[in-house]
């Protein structure tokens, strides 16, 4: 993985890529898998759909992180991933390290169901 760094922040080179080929499509698809956890984050910083890209990979580049979508629109993400390998501070503090975003974990509404 490079990075590219300016004014003294870390960033993902989007040139290389993200995917993690460890990761099992089907464990987040079938819900057969009780340690895939999702959880809802805010996430500040971004300000395109470049901004999208760059924080997903982030996200994912984390093992056990299964899958991540994020909207810069709406300022938001829901990671996908696997308890037993990582945690959300994990992955917030890598997408923290790697793009300069910061990230909080939303906690449900009352009676929301997901």
């Amino acid at each position: 993985m490079r990075l590219l760094v300016a004014a003294g922040i870390a960033a993902l080179c989007l040139a290389c890529g993200g995917e993690n080929a460890d990761r099992p499509e089907s464990a987040l698809a079938d819900g057969t898998n009780p340690d895939v956890v999702t959880v809802d984050l805010a996430v500040t910083g971004m300000t395109c759909p470049t901004c999208e890209v760059t924080a997903r990979v982030a996200f994912e580049k984390v093992a056990g992180v299964i899958r991540a979508r994020v909207s810069s629109d709406s300022g938001s993400a829901v990671v996908a991933y696997d308890s037993t390998r990582t945690s959300p501070s994990q992955f917030i503090a890598e997408l923290k390290r790697l793009t300069g975003y910061d990230a909080r974990v939303v906690e449900p509404k009352p009676g929301a169901d997901r």
